[in-house]
């Protein structure tokens, strides 16, 4: 292996930030830290605060053809590639390295090679819409069979890449990938805590000792107690981003210790 799927770090390693990379390691790398688990992530366009929630960015939509898994190859690709290169969807550019620790999916209806998902290791140049643009592998991950003239693929940016606070909405449209271990200059690098117990920032409604704790709806970055009805919890955020339980209370615009279990 090139790099280890989890990384064991000290107390106060969470803390850590940096303009590059940390320690080299891949976007969406783990590191645990006794009972804490933390994933290695980026901050978009804003500053991280610390002990605040927050989600996927993206600089596509989720209804762009880039992730419709309808993009063209460029000619025919080997077993063993780790270049590979597709024409972007319609009029969608993409820059220089937004699909870095991404995922390549070979998952069209046709065409050899497909049902398969390999990591994006870079992709070295930016590309304007309907033009190419050229990935490359991690080299322990080229393709594992030769595709042709009909496979199609689709491509995903890293969801640790270019987080955002969580939206004050009920729309659930992005990942929770974890809550801020230390504040951060935009575009940095830093730890987002995703098990185990955390500061978070509650915001509208106070969170009582063993409630069920969930994404606001109404604060971006903060966390609320879900809300149940008979038919449920009552948006599709709080059925889908479930934080974990209040381990300690908290007053309104403060900061409660929430036992994590963001997966």
């Amino acid at each position: 292996m090139a790099f280890p799927s989890v990384h064991y770090g000290d107390p106060g390693d969470e803390k850590v930030t940096s303009s590059t990379k940390i320690g080299g390691l891949p976007l969406g790398v783990k590191m645990i830290v006794g009972d804490r688990e933390f994933m290695h992530g980026r901050a978009g366009g804003t500053a991280l605060v610390a002990g605040k929630l927050y989600e996927s960015g993206s600089s596509i939509s989720a209804a762009d053809t880039m992730y419709a898994k309808s993009l063209v190859l460029n000619g025919v690709h080997a077993i063993g590639a780790v270049s590979v290169a597709f024409t972007t969807g319609g009029t969608t550019a993409t820059t220089t390295d937004q699909f870095e620790d991404g995922l390549l999916t070979t998952a069209g209806s046709v065409g050899t090679g497909i049902g398969y998902t390999h990591m994006i290791k870079a992709n070295n140049s930016a590309a304007s819409g309907s033009a190419t643009c050229t990935l490359t592998l991690y080299s322990t991950d080229g393709l594992k069979v030769a595709t042709n003239a009909s496979t199609l693929v689709g491509v995903r940016e890293n969801a640790y890449r270019l987080t955002k606070l969580t939206t004050a909405d009920t729309a659930g449209a992005g990942k929770v990938v974890g809550v801020a271990c230390n504040s951060a200059a935009a575009s940095s690098y830093a730890w987002f805590q995703v098990k185990g117990p955390a500061p978070v920032f509650t915001g509208g409604t106070v969170l009582i000792v063993g409630e069920v704790v969930v994404c606001s709806t109404a604060v971006a970055g903060a966390a609320v107690p879900i809300v149940a009805s008979t038919a449920g919890p009552t948006s599709a955020k709080a059925m889908l981003n479930v934080i974990g339980t209040c381990l300690q209370s908290a007053g309104t615009a403060s900061f409660a210790l929430v036992d994590l279990n963001i997966v």
